[in-house]
């Protein structure tokens, strides 16, 4: 928004004073750029309060007799069959016990509220179409990086520098404590054919973003690109946030005997004399359960889950989301700096307390081995992994999940 249009905004503001209640004319005309006057009568919608005619506090004070909030109570109340109470109902009893003039302050507050309201989504309108032309600045960079993490070291070549690259999206994603995490022992091999990690918001209709993970031949999966998508909605609860309203990732083609978020457990039987060894499949961790999200669960489901199954769903769900914003909006963009070891993902502004010393000996303590890091990570391999050397320590002490 110009500096012309935000003065424009606050001129209006600045014309709605409480205590005389004038009349005020309404300029309707879009101010130059585009910015659209909040204040202005929309078309099939309720008429503006501050247009000529149209007291806002006069209407209050009409409210106030009558007994209500001034809202539209004409709406589908009938269809509500629980007693939930809604907003218009929370309002009217919250002035319940206010004075006319009282209740006439109120109604104006939440007009510029809803004033308010079109103005934070014009805004994060045009901060989403900005997001859009950079990330098609950026693209050639991405590209380019693509290119030469691909390029095939020439046949006089001494060095293996293009060899060294191939792991390039593997070391980078171990090197991130958050990643770390979920990547397991046996995820590694099929992440050493993934060639290039992509983003892009979602167009149209919807907002939110997809990820695209694009992999080279290999003996797990025949896929060659694997999405994950985030949908996002308004938050109803709160104006100034987006909520997730769908998570939807790709179906994997699995090779036979390949699928890695499975294991293979096998049982005996008894039949009287004979016995038999029977075979079943047990979820097994991997990353790339990454691509078979849990589902966000409607009003409707919600209302028949358990608290605690509930808490449990919206935990899975956050733990996803984050994890999708860290490979968008960090590993992508500064994926080399992971690679290297520079990137550190622990968190901003974390400091040891003054009288806490590391240096300080403790003989429990003494024959304590620390897990290496991964390559190049300088020990940055994630909480209780610590990159290659930690995932071998964990993969020891834990049951061997073997592919279907």
């Amino acid at each position: 928004m110009s500096d012309k249009e935000t003065q424009e905004a606050a001129k209006k503001v600045e014309d709605l004073t409480v205590e005389d209640g004038d009349k005020k004319e309404n300029e309707d005309k879009p101010a130059a750029g585009g910015f659209v006057n909040p204040f202005a009568p929309k078309e099939g919608g309720a008429a503006n309060p501050f247009a000529a005619g149209g007291n806002p506090f006069a209407a209050a004070a009409a409210a106030a007799d009558n007994g209500d909030d001034g809202s539209d109570d004409d709406d589908d109340d009938e269809d509500d069959e629980d007693d939930d109470v809604d907003e218009e109902d929370v309002l009217g009893q919250f002035m319940a016990d206010f004075s006319e003039d009282g209740k006439k302050r109120i109604l104006a507050l939440s007009v510029l509220h809803e004033a308010r309201r079109e103005i934070e989504s014009a805004y994060r309108a045009e901060y989403y179409e900005l997001q859009k032309k950079y990330e098609e600045l950026y693209k050639p960079l991405y590209e380019k990086r693509r290119d030469i993490l691909n390029a095939e070291a020439p046949e006089d070549s001494n060095n293996n520098d293009a060899e060294a690259l191939k792991d390039f999206w593997l070391e980078s994603m171990q090197n991130s404590t958050e990643l770390a995490q979920i990547i397991e022992e046996q995820d590694e091999p099929a992440l050493k054919s993934l060639k290039d990690i992509s983003s892009e918001l979602l167009t149209g209709d919807q907002t939110g973003f997809r990820l695209s993970f694009h992999f080279g031949d290999n003996e797990y999966f025949s896929d060659k690109v694997l999405t994950k998508t985030y949908i996002m909605a308004n938050d109803e609860d709160d104006d100034d946030d987006e909520v997730l309203s769908e998570v939807k990732g790709s179906a994997i083609n699995w090779k036979p005997g390949k699928n890695l978020t499975v294991k293979v457990m096998k049982k005996k039987q008894r039949h009287g004399r004979q016995t038999r060894t029977v075979q079943k499949n047990e979820p097994c961790p991997s990353f790339f359960k990454f691509f078979d999200p849990p589902a966000v669960p409607s009003e409707e489901e919600q209302a028949t889950m358990e608290e605690d199954e509930l808490e449990e769903r919206d935990a899975m769900l956050e733990q996803d989301y984050e994890i999708g914003m860290m490979i968008r909006e960090s590993l992508i963009p500064k994926a080399i700096k992971y690679f290297t070891g520079e990137m550190a993902d622990e968190g901003p502004g974390f400091e040891l307390p003054s009288d806490v010393d590391l240096d300080e000996d403790d003989d429990d303590d003494e024959d304590f081995q620390p897990p290496k890091g991964g390559k190049g990570g300088k020990g940055k391999g994630g909480r209780g992994k610590g990159g290659k050397g930690g995932q071998a320590a964990a993969a020891a002490g834990q049951q061997e999940c073997k592919q279907q």
